[in-house]
């Protein structure tokens, strides 16, 4: 419980960075991950409807660019929405692992493995922005390998940063919001010369941003939820255990001045204060 509190601060700790240093120069190299993964949503919406993906490359304004060739209407709509939902749902996904910890090393291997393999067969080989995402993806590897308390750190990281990619992204263009994702869809929809466009564009960037912050308070509320649960489950099954009689006071209490449960797992200050409470 001790460290599952310790993410927590940990979270807030990451947002409160993200609100006040998202624009410094000092955060350019994590930006650039951050819109890559975002324009590899593009990709992927594509692909999984039929289309062809052509290029995925990054610009000095710090925006990237996905280039493809869609088949048909709903490819289009899927390929530019999936920029910022897609990102925001693996990211809240990434937060709840990371949180859990379970599988979070498999994870991070498999989506540095997928952002690699884009990276390698749809941006330039000799562009900064590939050199970049290459060094980022061998040291998700390499932390998957070597920890899994990194691993989830780094999920916990990368989720909060791709949830909230979205609001940042359209709050900093929303002088120009034609030339967002959400213009783009605005203007395939209303026409280009259109002039409600922007007022369109406003409200599809509102709903984008308040998926994303609903993203991050599901997956977060979903992951205290389930380890509160599980504390509790695990106080009742020692508690049970002790008064069925299938487990004798003295064993039982060797076991808890032990600090671990009667399977020899670790349970946490918290649960022992717990069961010597109920006890009495």
């Amino acid at each position: 419980m001790k460290l599952f509190r310790e993410k927590i601060w940990f979270l807030l700790a990451i947002i409160l960075v993200i609100v006040s240093a998202w624009n410094f120069p000092i955060m350019g190299v994590w930006k650039s991950l951050v819109v890559y993964v975002h324009e590899t949503f593009h990709a992927l919406g594509a692909i999984l409807t039929g289309s062809q993906v052509q290029e995925i490359s990054l610009i000095s304004d710090e925006s990237g660019v996905t280039k493809t060739i869609n088949k048909t209407d709903f490819s289009f709509v899927v390929t530019v929405s999936f920029g910022y939902i897609g990102s925001s749902l693996t990211g809240g996904f990434f937060l709840y692992r990371g949180f859990q910890e379970k599988f979070s090393r498999v994870i991070l291997f498999c989506f540095s493995l997928i952002i690699l393999t884009f990276s390698y067969i749809y941006t330039f080989k000799f562009a900064s922005s590939f050199q970049i995402i290459l060094y980022w993806c061998l040291f998700f590897l390499a932390s998957a390998l070597i920890s899994r308390n990194l691993s989830s750190l780094i999920l916990i990281t990368l989720g909060t940063c791709m949830s909230l990619y979205s609001i940042y992204d359209l709050v900093d263009f929303m002088g120009k919001i034609e030339f967002t994702d959400a213009g783009i869809l605005a203007k395939w929809i209303l026409g280009e010369k259109n002039p409600t466009v922007p007022h369109l564009a406003r409200i599809i960037a509102l709903i984008w941003s308040v998926i994303s912050i609903g993203v991050i308070i599901f997956f977060t509320a979903k992951s205290i939820s389930k380890k509160l649960n599980e504390e509790e489950q695990k106080i009742e099954n020692i508690l049970n255990k002790l008064e069925d009689g299938s487990v004798k006071p003295d064993v039982a209490e060797w076991f808890i001045k032990k600090g671990v449960d009667f399977d020899g797992k670790p349970i946490s200050k918290e649960i022992l204060e717990k069961i010597d409470k109920d006890k009495k």
